[in-house]
Formats: C-alpha cells, sequence, structure tokens
C-alpha cells in the first residue's frame, strides 16, 4: 500500500499501467509543485486460475512479463520526473552479485530477470535502498525480496523495514523530504448526544451522590 499526507494531490497515471503486471502508478505532489512519480508492484511467481497449466511459472513467462513492466518504467523515465518504485519484485537482492549459489537456486534461475533490471533501469540512476531481509519463515533462509527503487536517493530517508501483522513480509517505508510547509491534520473530538436520555443520566448522577 502507498500512504499519503491529505495536502498531497494524488492522480493514477493510467497511461503507464496495463492488465498483464500488478502495478499501480500514482502522480503525487504538493499543489503548485513538480511531482513525483510512485509505482507500488507485486511480482507473480505464476498468474492465478490456470488449473493444470503451469506455463506462466516458467523463467521465460516471467521475464516476458517482467519486461513489460520495465516497459511502464521506463516511460516513467521518459516524463524526467522524480521515481519511487518499490513492492514485492520476489527478486531477493540479496543475492544479487552473489556466484557461490547452488545452479537450482530460485535466484540463479532468475538472473535474466535481475540482468534486465540492472541493464535497463540502474543506467538512468536508480538505487535499491532497502539493504536488510525483508521476508522470513521458518526452516527457510531469510530472504529480501522487497524491494525500494529511487532516482533521487538524497531526498528520501534511511528505509526501514518492520514487521506488521502476521505476514512474512515487512512493511518497507521512508519519509520523502520537502522545504514546503507541511500542516497538521486538525483533529476535532465532540461527544455525541444523539441516544442521550436527560431523565437516565441525573438519575444516575444522583445514584453516585447518595
Amino acid at each position: 500500500a502507498v500512504y499519503v499526507h491529505r495536502d498531497l494531490n494524488v492522480k493514477v497515471r493510467d497511461d503507464l499501467m496495463n492488465d498483464t503486471f500488478n502495478s499501480v502508478w500514482l502522480e503525487v505532489g504538493l499543489p503548485r509543485q513538480k511531482k513525483t512519480l510512485v509505482c507500488n508492484i507485486y511480482r507473480q511467481w505464476q498468474l492465478t486460475k490456470q488449473g493444470d497449466d503451469k506455463s506462466s511459472a516458467t523463467v521465460d513467462s516471467q521475464l516476458a512479463r517482467f519486461v513489460g513492466f520495465l516497459d511502464q518504467w521506463e516511460r516513467a523515465v521518459a516524463t524526467g520526473r522524480e521515481i519511487c518504485v518499490l513492492g514485492d519484485f520476489n527478486l531477493d537482492f540479496l543475492h544479487f552479485g552473489r556466484d557461490n549459489l547452488p545452479t537450482n537456486s530460485q535466484s540463479v534461475r532468475l538472473r535474466p530477470l535481475v540482468t534486465e533490471l540492472f541493464n535497463r533501469i540502474i543506467p538512468h540512476g536508480f538505487v535499491q535502498m532497502v539493504s536488510v531481509f525483508t521476508r522470513s519463515w521458518p526452516n527457510q533462509e531469510s530472504s529480501g525480496l522487497d524491494h525500494f527503487w529511487t532516482n533521487r536517493p538524497e531526498k528520501l530517508s534511511q528505509v526501514h523495514a518492520n514487521w506488521a501483522g502476521g505476514s512474512d513480509h515487512k512493511v518497507i517505508f521512508a519519509t520523502r523530504y520537502t522545504t514546503a510547509q507541511i500542516s497538521k491534520p486538525r483533529i476535532v473530538r465532540k461527544r455525541s448526544y444523539k441516544n442521550f436520555d436527560p431523565v437516565s443520566f441525573m438519575n444516575e448522577v444522583k445514584s453516585y451522590s447518595r
């Protein structure tokens, strides 16, 4: 999920999305200031409701869907905006660059996706900001499947990864710095007298005074 302050203007960028990949692109920013593009993704291992057909789980099929998403990302880059892309990539960044992994490991099988990511996105100045594991499960090695990419790392705080609820994934989040004045939401507390009964109230008060 992406949470934004009430002062921000938010616009869904339908032109950056399609129905072949789980991504949501938003244009977010303060009024009369340049907007940031924020994308939240979930990269599926395979498509749902396929029955016995598991062809979408092959590396080639996963790669084809991921390349479609990278096409979205490059269209976003072409806008010249600040961009943040975060979510469950199902690519373990803790294994990026490791050459001592078993040949049958998922990270080795999925290296074609990582190669596409590195070749097409990193040259545009993007940095992956999460540095700790984000997913843990009993009897399995902890992994870094949840990423936070940005082309303006100097404008963000350190990315935090905290447990929340019963998920096996941590929640990742960061603060975007700004010099603009941010209002504090006004909170009004009041009592509701919709079901107030004066007689019952007075009787209860009298009962305490005896």
